[in-house]
């Protein structure tokens, strides 16, 4: 008999198959970019190391050394821990079906600030083993019916399974609009604009998010009912990725089954990128880490890989990253402690996968090794599993929304801070944008000059990174006919014009000349120079989305401990050190977002003589709490705030 697939599961599939369409469609588009290549080839030469150089692990003593390290810097990745307060958990009801019962659970993560679960409990006497579900990216959270399923399952094969809502998710948005209404159209959009905050703090998104997992193992130790010794974790997705983190950095988890998130960096920087936020720690790739580190971690703890052949994470990257763990657990003597079950089939938790982790939960915690299957069974509706009155935390009172906590972290940093002199300044923006301290002058080529007023050129950068240009001469702000003498001429750039394709390509400098006389900056008779930093167009793409046309190139430099504000200071510093051969008078104008790293660059260039900006972000710290803040993440410089903020910038310039 054909049985047809529930209506939901239908939508769940639909769903999963457009979230694969987008993201193949953005990264279309990404690969065409010049700078997420370049960074893709840094990353892909690191990997290929780390790769050569776990495969050539023989002993068990030189797999154990390298496991306490990769621990250890996750660790400090993730970290630094807040102080671990009371839970103040609280029981708001309870549901039964499905032969089991199900507590609604609130606690506290940190002071005011609560998370809402679900306790799914046996129908055996107690004490169970107790199993922590981290959702995926679902709207609803813990009420998402692939993880009632999963939650149930585990339930009824004699497991505690504590199902909770992520940050963005369910009862937990972090920005809710005055309707009550998420402010953020997805979740994932939330967890990377919580990033900006985070990251400005020295934190970023996946540290709030593991430690709401290291507070739900908590809660669940905490009960007489739970055996807490046999603690695990299973989740899919962006529970797939939490359970990958968690597993890898708290060692009360003996048994975890991550699905649909492992493969490898070298791949998934192929196919679909880097993904939202919580999923790039910053440094990890620069730190010589991959996915398989996740797993070397735990060595000699039970992991199981749960993979998907058409996923959009990888399945090639996913075997080979199967490969080297089972490498390594074996030179170690626990070859039998790592597996990886594939299915057939796409992105998500499965009825296969399910089953396939709570078999191998039941064989590590419950020490049973007996087939387990899915039958049908009812759900529970949404309502049925609210935990808080209203349906939201940020109801409750006095709760502090992530974006709130990054904004009070901010400011205790900024009082904090004490005054520098311009050295320490220069040193600290050197640090904080990993610059060099020589910056080698750009040599400038491919120039085209385009009736007889515009030269189009190129300028390439120390390492190698072509930046477009147009020069002119002007006289009254006023186009003149280009001469390419070398008589010394005030020299002025001007960077985030963003020119339309078609201003470009007909050399249309005049709508910038307006606006700058409009904004009314002054503009001396010499040379004008509009300057694309690395990243933006045409070396760029314009979209409309909310995290900035450019969040997986600052993603993937984040991997690698770069930062664009850096990447884009470095350019005009090699620029301008290009120009100041011919020029003693040197002007910098930026517009809009370019501001941030022009700023940078006028206090570590002496030879920048005049800097105005236009429509310039004013301050991190007035951002750094806004759920609507005009940041991007291309606009942050992580843990910056401890050492100053953009006003501290301003004051160094106007300082002799």
């Amino acid at each position: 008999m054909i049985r047809l697939a529930h209506p939901k599961f239908i939508l769940l599939l639909l769903w999963v198959f457009a979230c694969s369409a987008i993201d193949s469609k953005a990264m279309a588009d990404d690969k065409e970019s010049p700078l997420y290549r370049h960074l893709q080839a840094q990353a892909v030469a690191i990997l290929k190391n780390r790769s050569e150089a776990r495969l050539q692990l023989k002993s068990a003593a030189d797999v154990a050394q390298i496991s306490n390290s990769v621990r250890e810097k996750l660790k400090q990745s993730l970290g630094p821990w807040p102080e671990k307060t009371p839970l103040n958990a609280q029981v708001t009801g309870s549901v039964l079906g499905a032969g089991l019962k199900v507590e609604k659970i609130v606690f506290q993560s940190r002071p005011g600030h609560h998370v809402t679960a679900c306790l799914y409990l046996p129908s055996t006497p107690p004490p169970w083993p107790g199993v922590i579900v981290p959702c995926g990216h679902s709207a609803n959270g813990k009420a998402a019916e692939t993880y009632q399923r999963a939650s149930i399952l585990l339930a009824k094969s004699g497991m505690a399974a504590l199902c909770y809502d992520p940050i963005g998710q369910g009862e937990r948005v972090q920005a809710l609009k005055p309707d009550q209404k998420p402010l953020f159209s997805g979740s994932t959009t939330e967890h990377t604009r919580i990033a900006n905050g985070s990251l400005l703090v020295g934190l970023q998104t996946a540290h709030y998010r593991v430690w709401d997992g290291i507070r739900a193992l908590d809660y669940l130790e905490s009960r007489p009912d739970i055996d807490k010794n046999r603690l695990g974790c299973t989740g899919n997705s962006g529970g797939g990725t939490l359970t990958s983190y968690l597993m890898a950095v708290d060692d009360r988890i003996y048994a975890a089954a991550a699905s649909c998130y492992l493969t490898n960096y070298e791949r998934l920087l192929d196919t679909i990128g880097p993904q939202d936020a919580e999923q790039n720690i910053t440094g990890l790739i620069a730190d010589g880490m991959d996915h398989g580190d996740f797993l070397l971690a735990r060595l000699p703890k039970p992991t199981l890989m749960c993979v998907a052949t058409r996923d959009f994470f990888d399945i090639t990257g996913a075997w080979q990253t199967f490969r080297e763990s089972k490498k390594l657990f074996g030179a170690s003597g626990f070859g039998e402690r790592v597996d990886l079950f594939e299915f057939d089939d796409g992105h998500g938790f499965s009825s296969p996968r399910r089953v396939a982790a709570t078999r191998w939960l039941s064989r590590w915690l419950l020490e049973k090794n007996t087939p387990i299957t899915e039958p049908d069974f009812p759900i529970f509706t949404d309502a049925q599993l609210q935990v808080t009155q209203s349906g939201q935390v940020l109801n409750l009172p006095e709760e502090s929304s992530v974006f709130e906590i990054n904004g009070i972290k901010a400011q205790k940093l900024t009082e904090n801070r004490v005054a520098k002199t311009r050295s320490q300044l220069n040193s600290n923006i050197r640090q904080r944008l990993h610059l060099s301290d020589l910056i080698v002058p750009a040599s400038s080529s491919n120039s085209v000059l385009m009736e007889g007023q515009i030269l189009k050129s190129f300028y390439k950068t120390g390492d190698g990174f072509e930046l477009h240009a147009l020069k002119c001469r002007i006289r009254d702000q006023a186009l003149l006919e280009w001469k390419s003498d070398t008589s010394e001429m005030p020299t002025t750039l001007i960077v985030g014009a963003e020119l339309t394709p078609d201003q470009r390509k007909s050399g249309d400098i005049n709508s910038i000349l307006n606006r700058l006389k409009t904004e009314k900056i002054p503009i001396p008779d010499g040379t004008l120079i509009l300057l694309d930093l690395r990243g933006s167009a045409p070396n760029g793409k314009k979209t409309a989305d909310p995290n900035g046309p450019d969040w997986r190139e600052a993603s993937l430099a984040l991997l690698l401990n770069q930062n664009l504000v850096g990447l884009r200071t470095s350019d005009l510093l090699s620029v301008l050190n290009a120009e100041s051969r011919t020029s003693r008078n040197i002007g910098v104008i930026a517009l809009g977002r370019s501001a941030i790293p022009a700023i940078h660059a006028s206090v570590l260039a002496p030879e920048i003589a005049r800097y105005h900006e236009v429509n310039a972000t004013e301050s991190w710290l007035l951002e750094s709490g806004k759920p609507d803040s005009r940041l991007h993440l291309a606009d942050i410089v992580p843990g910056v705030l401890a050492d100053y903020d953009l006003p501290d910038l301003r004051t160094a310039i106007r300082k002799p």
